[in-house]
């Protein structure tokens, strides 16, 4: 399995996938490549196919509509282009490129982020849910590892 952070660390909440593979470096067992995309997640696509994982998890700030801290999973196929905005190449792109150059299922995981606006720091409401989250996603690969 691949786990991708997707985010811009200057505009706050945008972070908050790059704030949840922080904290799973150096953490997740060793059939689990961690991989810290920024805003050019396709230039991890090398990495990746040599990695060959059976799973790609994107997480990355969301915008849903929906309450600040909001997770939601959403399938490849069905999130409109404008969902995600500060990365280059749109995630359903690379999504589709995954799935069919590397054979890998893939699901994104977004988060409603509250405060885009330029800043080093995730909302206090942001930070909770990272941390939360990662704790998560490391027991259960824990679980299944």
């Amino acid at each position: 399995m691949a786990i991708l952070g997707v985010g811009s660390r200057v505009k706050r909440d945008d972070a908050v996938g790059l704030v949840v593979v922080d904290h799973l470096k150096g953490k997740v067992p060793s059939f689990v490549r961690v991989f810290d995309c920024e805003t050019v997640p396709e230039s991890f696509t090398g990495p990746i196919r040599r990695f060959s994982p059976s799973h790609v998890l994107i997480i990355d700030a969301a915008e849903m509509a929906s309450n600040i801290g909001e997770i939601r999973f959403l399938y490849p196929d069905s999130i409109a282009e404008s969902v995600f905005s500060t990365h280059i190449l749109s995630l359903s792109v690379l999504s589709e490129y995954i799935v069919s150059e590397i054979g890998a299922k893939v699901l994104l995981l977004g988060i409603q982020p509250g405060d885009l606006r330029f800043g080093m720091e995730l909302t206090p409401e942001l930070h909770e849910v990272a941390v939360k989250l990662s704790h998560e996603i490391l027991s259960a690969l824990l679980k299944v590892g």
